[in-house]
């Protein structure tokens, strides 16, 4: 996979420095609380914001307008939130799979 341009969701003690450790070899911006435009999809989306009880439908948002090829969280996630993430996952790779074919 050649990654062109990397995204890094939350800017506190993870998003941070991560940023800058990938900004040294990628093109990537960090995008935080602050509104901030970045247009168009990435290769790569770091997920660095705290978990709360809308962690799920949060991350999914963020894939769904950014459309990563991988995604990586960062994040400590509960256990019955894994197999959540998976079935929303599944969902909307299966959605994805029917819009290009």
């Amino acid at each position: 996979m050649e990654i062109r341009d990397v995204l890094v969701v939350g800017l506190g003690e993870i998003g941070a420095p991560l940023l800058d450790i990938v900004q040294e070899v990628y093109h990537a911006e960090g995008l935080d609380v602050e509104p901030k435009e970045v247009r168009g999809s990435v290769d790569i989306l770091h997920v660095c914001f705290p978990y709360d009880e809308k962690f799920v439908e949060t991350t999914v948002d963020y894939m769904k307008r950014f459309q990563p090829k991988l995604t990586l969280i960062e994040s400590t996630v509960l256990r019955k939130e894994s197999r959540r993430f998976q079935v929303v996952l599944l969902c909307l790779h299966q959605v994805r799979r029917a819009n290009d074919g």
